[in-house]
C-alpha cells in the first residue's frame, strides 16, 4: 500500500497536469473571442459557434486555476511531455469544435483535420471552396496557426523548468547545449509574446496598405508569422495579383522562420552573436542560393521579366523552406527542374527555436560537420575531431540525436508514402504527400505542378496524416516519448 508521501506527490502531480491543461483551455478560450467578435461584426450568425466551445474551455480553466492559483507544479519529464500531448488533443478537439458544428466540413474526421493542419501549423487543407467561408471560420482556421506557431511555443517554454532547463531549444537543435543564449524562461515568453504580436500587427497593417481588407490581411498574418499556409482564398495569395503583397509576405515569412533567440540577441544589442550563428547562416545561404537558381530555371516562362521571376522564385522558395506552403503563381507552367528544387527544399525546414517545422537546418549543419569530421578522420587517424556549432564544440550526443531525428524523419515519411499509395494516388504524389505532411509544409505538389487539396482521401488515410502533422510540428520525439516505455522516473 503506498504511503502518504507517494499519495500527496501522485495528486500533486495529477493537479499540475489538470494545471497545465486549464492554462491551454484558458489560451483557447481569449483566441475564440476573436472569430466569435468578427462573427457578430460582420453578421454572419455564427458566433454561437464559438462561443459553445469558448464556454467550455473558460468554464474548465477556472474550476481549475482558481483552486489550484498557489499549488507548486510537480511534474515528472515524462509527465511534462504527456501535459504538452494533451495540450494539443484539447486544441485540436476545440479547434475542429467550430467547422463540425457550423457545417463547414462534411464529417467529424475532416473537421479533426483542418483543426491538426491548422495548430501543427501544416496549411494542408479538406476544403475545396476556402472562399465561400464565412469571414469568421476563415480567420478561425488562419488564427489556429498562429496558435500553433507561437502560443503553444510559449506553453512549451513554460514547461521548461520542469523538464531541466530551456529543453525545448536543445531538443529542437538536435540536443545542442552550447551557442544559444541563456535566457531566463519568464523573460524569453515575455519578449516572444510581444515580438511575433507585434509582428502581426506590422504586417496586417502593411497588408491593407497593399489592398487587403482587414479581416484578410489579419487572417494572412496570423497565417505568416505561425509559417502555416492557410489562406482566405481558394486560388491562395494568386487571387490578390499584387507584388507588393507577395513581397510583404515573403519578407515575414522568412522572418518566421529564424530562431526568435536571435531577435532577443538583437534587441539586447548583441548583433554579433546573430551573424556567428552557423544556422542562421546557412539559412540564408540556402534561401538565396536556391531562390537565385529558382529564378534561372523559370525564367524563360517569364518573358525575360527579371524581377517577376526572382519574386515568385523568392517567395516560394521561402515558402517551402519556412514549411509555410503558400502559392503565388501557377506552378504548373513552370519546368520540372523548378518543381526539383521546391521538392529539395522539403527536406530542410526553417531555424530551430522558430515557428517553422521539417527536419531544421541546425540539425544539417550538425551532420555536414560530421560528415567533415570522418573526412578528416580517415585522413589523420591519430587526431580527434570533435563536432562543433557555431564555433563551440557540442556533445557527441547532439550529433546523435541528430541522425536520431533524420532516420526517425524517413521512417515517417516511407509509411506515409505507402498509406498514401494505398489510396489509389500516384507513387510520386504519394511521395510529395507524405514529405509535406511530416514536415508540415502542406503544400503537395502533383505531377501538374499545382498544390493539392487533401479531401480525396480515405477517413484512414486522413486519420495517419492528422498523426504524422501532429508529431512533426511536436518535434517526433516529444510526441513519441510519451508512448515509449522506460525506466523508472
Amino acid at each position: 500500500m503506498p504511503s502518504a508521501s507517494t499519495r500527496r506527490t501522485g495528486a500533486a502531480r495529477v493537479l499540475s497536469f489538470l494545471r497545465v491543461l486549464a492554462l491551454a483551455a484558458a489560451t483557447l478560450a481569449c483566441a475564440l473571442a476573436v472569430p466569435a467578435a468578427a462573427s457578430l461584426h460582420t453578421g454572419a450568425g455564427l458566433h454561437r459557434h464559438f462561443l459553445l466551445p469558448l464556454a467550455f474551455c473558460a468554464a474548465f480553466a477556472l474550476a481549475v486555476l482558481l483552486p489550484t492559483r498557489r499549488l507548486r507544479l510537480t511534474l515528472t519529464v515524462r509527465g511534462g511531455f504527456t501535459a504538452l500531448a494533451a495540450c494539443w488533443i484539447l486544441a485540436i478537439a476545440v479547434g475542429a469544435a467550430p467547422l463540425c458544428t457550423s457545417g463547414a466540413v462534411p464529417s467529424v474526421i475532416d473537421g479533426v483535420f483542418e483543426s491538426v493542419s491548422g495548430f501543427s501549423t501544416t496549411g494542408a487543407t479538406v476544403i475545396s471552396d476556402v472562399s465561400g467561408l464565412a469571414v469568421s471560420l476563415n480567420l478561425w482556421r488562419c488564427e489556429t496557426q498562429w496558435l500553433g506557431g507561437l502560443a503553444f511555443l510559449v506553453m512549451f517554454l513554460a514547461l521548461m523548468p520542469l523538464l531541466g532547463g530551456f529543453r525545448q531549444i536543445q531538443g529542437e537543435s538536435g540536443g545542442i547545449e552550447g551557442g544559444q543564449l541563456k535566457i531566463k524562461t519568464s523573460s524569453m515568453i515575455r519578449f516572444l509574446v510581444i515580438l511575433y504580436g507585434s509582428l502581426t500587427a506590422l504586417q496586417t497593417i502593411l497588408l491593407m496598405l497593399a489592398g487587403m481588407d482587414f479581416y484578410d490581411a489579419l487572417s494572412h498574418s496570423f497565417s505568416v508569422i505561425g509559417t502555416g499556409g492557410f489562406s482566405t482564398k481558394t486560388e491562395g495569395v494568386k487571387f490578390y495579383g499584387s507584388a507588393s503583397i507577395e513581397v510583404i509576405m515573403t519578407v515575414f515569412m522568412i522572418l518566421g522562420g529564424v530562431n526568435f533567440t536571435l531577435y532577443y540577441a538583437l534587441f539586447t544589442k548583441r548583433a554579433r552573436e546573430v551573424w556567428r550563428n552557423s544556422e542562421f547562416r546557412t539559412y540564408l545561404g540556402i534561401l538565396f542560393l536556391l531562390s537565385a537558381l529558382l529564378a534561372l530555371v523559370i525564367l524563360p516562362r517569364y518573358g525575360e521579366n527579371v524581377l517577376t521571376a526572382l519574386r515568385h522564385a523568392l517567395f516560394h522558395a521561402a515558402s517551402i523552406l519556412t514549411t509555410s506552403g503558400f502559392d503565388a503563381a501557377y506552378l504548373n507552367t513552370w519546368p520540372a527542374a523548378a518543381h526539383t528544387i521546391l521538392f529539395a527544399l522539403l527536406f530542410v525546414g526553417g531555424c530551430s527555436g522558430s515557428s517553422a517545422s521539417g527536419v531544421k537546418i541546425v540539425r544539417w549543419v550538425l551532420l555536414r560537420n560530421q560528415l567533415k569530421n570522418e573526412c578528416l578522420r580517415m585522413l589523420h587517424p591519430q587526431r580527434v575531431f570533435v563536432p562543433r556549432l557555431n564555433g563551440r564544440s557540442v556533445k557527441s550526443s547532439a550529433v546523435f540525436s541528430a541522425a536520431a531525428y533524420l532516420c526517425l524523419f524517413l521512417v515517417l515519411v516511407l509509411a506515409t508514402t505507402f498509406a498514401v499509395a494505398c489510396s489509389g494516388v500516384s507513387i510520386g504524389d504519394a511521395l510529395r504527400t507524405a514529405f509535406s505532411t511530416v514536415s508540415n509544409v502542406g503544400a503537395a505538389m502533383e505531377n501538374t505542378g499545382q498544390f493539392a487539396a487533401y479531401e480525396q482521401f480515405a477517413p484512414a488515410v486522413k486519420w495517419w496524416l492528422c498523426f504524422v502533422m501532429l508529431a512533426g510540428r511536436l518535434e517526433l520525439f516529444a510526441l513519441l516519448v510519451v508512448f515509449v516505455p522506460g525506466g523508472r522516473e
